[in-house]
């Protein structure tokens, strides 16, 4: 609703103006840094997801991020101090814009020649090349961009849901040259661990009347959850792609779906696996726990999650992907406290 808007829009101008403060006194004290806006069009959370993920390893290589927001917050470009712009942009239908890009496509098409010539950017696409117009809304911004003035930092990325590890294989391949293209320092070596993105903490029942061990299914701000009632694959087995049609319960919930809507799906771990693995961490999965997200680039549903009580059955059925393949990224991280022959094992 309109006030839900307005609020978001102040809380937006006050962390820039937060952000702009708190980097002018970095800058005074550490020297000149390369300053990014990340920005990203998601339609099902995607590119968002891929955008948060490269914002916060910018952070670790010493860049300094004015923010990580939707395209759609940025229509004020042009009066903006100059930035290196890095746009995730994924294409939705039949090569159309993310909703949350249609506002900056329409205020790009009204900046004239020269309007963003301050600035710099880079284009990272997400698609699936079994589409016709595979990336054709990044091609838009990427063309745009440079029209309107805007320097281009590297070449367009493309994360292909078609690769072997889907858009993963892409991204991990564009991201060195990007930061390189992007002028940010050269990665440091650690021999610790990366800082968690949440701070937990074991709440005791006494004095908490009413505490549950079962807390809420994780559900995003502004969306509401529906049931799955059938989930059936549509090509035959030995077919390579996996299309399935879904059909969504929404008599027990308001679930009004207009055109351009999108339905996120949040698979869960099985609950027998889930036992299986917190008996194999000692994990008590029914302590009841609380989360302070220390990771400020972290997704709203994560976010969501530090805003209720928890307990480890939770994270460990809804959060973590605890069954499914290691991304190339995890395993180049986890090599580094490997012993030599396991490293090499993880980066080939």
């Amino acid at each position: 609703d309109l006030d839900a808007h307005l609020a978001q829009n102040m809380e937006l101008m006050r962390r820039r103006a937060v952000d702009k403060g708190t980097t002018a006194v970095k800058e005074l004290i550490d020297g000149l840094k390369t300053e990014l806006l990340v920005v990203y069009g998601s339609e099902t959370g995607t590119a968002e997801a891929f955008a948060r993920r490269f914002a916060k390893y910018a952070k670790q290589r010493g860049c300094s991020v004015r923010a990580c927001t939707e395209m759609n917050d940025v229509c004020d470009l042009p009066s903006q101090d100059a930035v290196s712009v890095v746009a995730f942009v994924a294409t939705c239908g039949d090569g159309e814009i993310p909703g949350g890009a249609l506002v900056f496509r329409d205020a790009l098409n009204n900046f004239k020649a020269g309007d963003l010539s301050k600035h710099s950017f880079i284009v990272f696409a997400l698609g699936d090349r079994g589409y016709a117009k595979f990336c054709e809304a990044a091609k838009f911004f990427d063309r745009k961009l440079e029209e309107c003035g805007a320097k281009r930092a590297g070449d367009m990325g493309i994360g292909d849901a078609c690769d072997e590890d889907g858009p993963e294989t892409g991204y991990t391949t564009w991201l060195p040259a990007a930061l390189s293209a992007l002028g940010a320092p050269a990665e440091k070596e650690s021999d610790t661990p990366p800082e968690p993105p949440f701070h937990v903490e074991e709440v005791c029942p006494d004095g908490h009347p009413g505490l549950t061990a079962t807390p809420h299914q994780l559900c995003p701000p502004g969306a509401v959850l529906a049931r799955i009632v059938e989930n059936r694959r549509l090509p035959p087995s030995d077919y390579e792609r996996d299309i399935r049609h879904f059909v969504i319960d929404n008599t027990e919930v308001d679930l009004p779906f207009n055109l351009g809507d999108a339905v996120g799906l949040y698979p869960q771990n099985l609950p027998d696996d889930v036992e299986e693995a917190l008996a194999w961490f000692s994990i008590q999965g029914d302590k009841v726990l609380s989360l302070r997200c220390l990771d400020e680039t972290a997704s709203a549903r994560l976010m969501a999650l530090a805003k209720q009580h928890t307990n480890a059955r939770q994270i460990f059925t809804e959060v973590l992907d605890i069954f499914g393949k290691p991304s190339r990224s995890f395993c180049k991280a986890l090599a580094k406290f490997a012993s030599a022959t396991e490293a090499a094992e993880l980066k080939a």
